[in-house]
């Protein structure tokens, strides 16, 4: 999230605004190829949502329509790491002090009190819900979406800047509106995630004898269910009063339970299986998530989820959490905590070592293998190794291939010692 506030206080003194400015600039930037994923980035971050950004894709003006914080928010976005008007001299400080306290407001969506039905002993619980209910909890901001817990991000380059976002395509979004409207769609059931986080205020009861279930306060992450979220929001706008259920599956608890979730979703609605090793709850998911969140870490790789999306410098999570899968049987959360730091060692070392950053799939199996293999004294190892890594292991190999190779190339070295 870009902190406006830093601007609030450089703005100077009796600034001129330029609020028309700013409109006209962001306007011819959508008109250009790929704002859709800067638009997409904003969405996710709750600036902005989806059928506004694609009212923007179809009619740039409809900007004129949206509240000047959006466009504070609209134009850092466009105008980050580029060489642009300053923002403090674009608006007031009003106008900035606005964006950087605007937040929807959830006050007008708490409490939220529903019959529910209590799944087993877990903290799972189905109720229904009319589209009218699920719209207010978008557009109050309880209903989220976050990049960590998706079935798919995704990422592009714009303005000479990484734009990451969650996939989404609009065409399947308009299709489940008129399928809505037309009343051939048959409901199925969405699923919501209330987070739990220590800095996010959160709370919620439910009554065994009354079966109701309130949630009081908190952030509702839309974990399944977004394209049918956003047609629904379609269809409305055609015809408010449309009446029609969705049964919904609220579960409780931090964002590992709603990836845990998603990974056992993946049967009933595939999606690719080596990006859910990433999110299983095994060894392997558990490292990935560690290292994923490691700031260190993030400033040196772009972690992703596509395999097609690769390129050097990048380093694709399903690989790495199976590749931690095949080398790692079994370890305890201390013994987690051990591998973490063990291959965050790798990578850092690995990154000062080779200057092109190659870490493609069978690369990166082989550099955990050989990681698992001596654990320690890997900044002696890596420099007399990576190379003959890249000249020797190619994309073709198979698994057992590349661990063979592996360790003739580390045999070889330790031979030269």
């Amino acid at each position: 999230m870009y902190n406006i506030c830093v601007y609030i206080y450089t703005c100077v003194e009796g600034g001129v605004a330029n609020l028309e400015y700013a409109k006209q600039y962001l306007m011819a930037q959508i008109r250009k190829r790929g704002s859709e994923n800067v638009l997409m980035a904003a969405s996710n971050a709750g600036e902005i949502s989806i059928p506004h950004v694609m009212k923007l894709k179809e009619d740039p003006s409809f900007i004129n329509e949206l509240p000047s914080a959006v466009i504070v928010k609209l134009y850092q976005r466009f105008t980050d790491g580029r060489d642009t008007r300053p923002i403090s001299s674009v608006f007031t400080k009003k106008e900035l002090l606005d964006a950087a306290l605007y937040t929807p407001d959830r006050k007008n969506f708490y409490p939220f009190k529903v019959n529910a039905m209590k799944l087993a002993d877990t903290e799972e619980y189905l109720t229904t819900l009319s589209m009218q209910d699920i719209y207010n909890a978008t557009q109050s901001g309880v209903l989220q979406v976050r990049s960590d817990a998706q079935r798919e991000s995704v990422f592009s380059y714009y303005g000479g800047q990484i734009v990451t976002h969650i996939k989404f395509n609009d065409r399947v979004a308009r299709d489940i509106s008129k399928e809505i409207l037309a009343g051939t769609y048959h409901p199925d059931t969405l699923r919501w995630h209330l987070l739990i986080d220590d800095d996010i205020e959160w709370d919620y009861n439910y009554d065994e004898n009354t079966h109701e279930l309130c949630i009081q306060s908190g952030i509702i992450l839309n974990i399944d269910g977004q394209h049918r979220t956003v047609g629904i929001e379609y269809a409305l706008e055609s015809n408010p009063s449309i009446n029609l259920l969705f049964p919904i599956i609220i579960s409780v608890g931090d964002v590992r339970t709603a990836q845990k979730i998603i990974a056992q979703d993946e049967k009933r609605q595939p999606i690719s299986a080596i990006h859910v090793k990433s999110f299983a709850a095994n060894i392997g998911g558990n490292i990935v998530q560690r290292l994923c969140a490691d700031s260190e870490l993030n400033e040196m790789y772009k972690f992703i989820d596509n395999p097609k999306q690769y390129r050097d410098g990048f380093i694709v999570k399903g690989y790495l959490a199976d590749a931690i899968d095949r080398e790692y049987k079994s370890a305890s959360v201390k013994g987690q905590r051990k591998i973490s730091k063990q291959i965050k060692e790798l990578l850092v070392e690995l990154y000062d070592t080779d200057d092109s950053h190659q870490i493609s799939k069978n690369l990166l199996y082989a550099y955990i293998h050989i990681a698992a293999r001596i654990g320690d004294n890997l900044d002696e190892i890596l420099p007399k190794i990576v190379s003959e890594f890249q000249n020797n292991i190619s994309a073709s190999m198979t698994y057992k291939a590349v661990v063979e190779k592996a360790d003739k190339i580390m045999n070889d070295v330790a031979k030269e010692v």
